[in-house]
């Protein structure tokens, strides 16, 4: 394994981040064709630099820079207004979420989603996030057993109904 460089994404990162996504797509697809689809590629990595274009206090993406781009993305929620009549207690906290963690296929399992995932979480602490939350496919026979093993526990289900 190169040197591994963990920062944040800036303009111009888009067409590594949209290889990323394609291959994160590829690989959810074959899991669930039904479920996941293979977005369109032509305009991605634009869509995806003006996107980074809007990184600011709020939300971040950090890249792993090594021969392919691999990429993390954090987002705070404010407390709720109406936390004083909410049942979950850490909806009047400042709250972390991971919104997306992709590692391309062929550079998982040597370290990097687990030093992203650092980076990210001491992105939102340093922002007073109090937890940070995040969702997986069910099914994925790497992602559930990947947070598991970084001290991420399961603590609700999503059901879905398809109409």
């Amino acid at each position: 394994m190169g040197e591994v460089v963990i920062r944040q994404a800036r303009s111009g990162d888009g067409r590594g981040i949209a290889d990323l996504h394609l291959d994160t797509a590829s690989s959810l697809h074959v899991l669930d064709p039904n479920r996941f689809k293979l977005p369109e590629s032509n305009g991605m990595p634009e869509w995806i630099d003006a996107d980074l274009a809007t990184v600011g206090t709020d939300w971040n993406c950090f890249l792993a820079v090594e021969d392919g781009r691999i990429e993390v993305e954090a987002k705070l929620h404010p407390p709720f207004e109406s936390a004083r009549f909410q049942t979950i207690a850490e909806l009047g906290d400042i709250r972390g979420e991971v919104n997306s963690l992709g590692v391309l296929s062929n550079h998982r399992r040597r370290g990097i989603g687990k030093a992203l995932m650092e980076a990210a979480e001491e992105w939102l602490r340093g922002r007073g996030a109090s937890v940070v939350i995040l969702d997986t496919f069910l099914r994925s026979p790497e992602s559930v057993p990947f947070y598991e093993s970084i001290g991420y526990e399961r603590v609700s289900v999503i059901f879905e109904r398809r109409l």
